[in-house]
């Protein structure tokens, strides 16, 4: 069941938008933190995370932290209801245990965690 962490439900098999090898990366710097998506070893900010809403956040739970689990979904993923129902679940299960100064995730590990539900 989206949301609630207890009872997940598999959403069902999701294409792969993106290069095998994709990685997700986060840093924290002195002007703030930084999170990219590094694909065919070309480097770019996250989508969903450039402007607006504030920073994005790891280590922790929150809003921020919310959002930048979200955004690592529906990159991975490619659907916004797969973002929409697991990114409490994924925030609370991952991205809150994230290093809290710099991280490395790969795509197939978040895609592998969207077909474990």
């Amino acid at each position: 069941m989206p949301g609630t962490g207890s009872s997940r439900q598999a959403p069902g098999p999701l294409p792969h938008p993106a290069a095998p090898g994709s990685l997700f990366a986060g840093e924290r710097a002195p002007g703030g933190a930084e999170v990219c998506v590094v694909r065919r070893g070309r480097r770019r900010t996250l989508p969903h995370l450039a402007g607006g809403a504030g920073p994005a956040a790891w280590g922790h739970g929150g809003r921020p932290a919310r959002r930048l689990a979200w955004a690592i979904l529906f990159e991975a993923s490619g659907h916004r209801t797969a973002a929409d129902d697991w990114c409490a679940d994924f925030c609370r299960e991952v991205v809150a245990h994230l290093p809290p100064e710099r991280f490395v995730l790969a795509e197939d590990e978040v895609l592998a965690w969207l077909d474990r539900g």
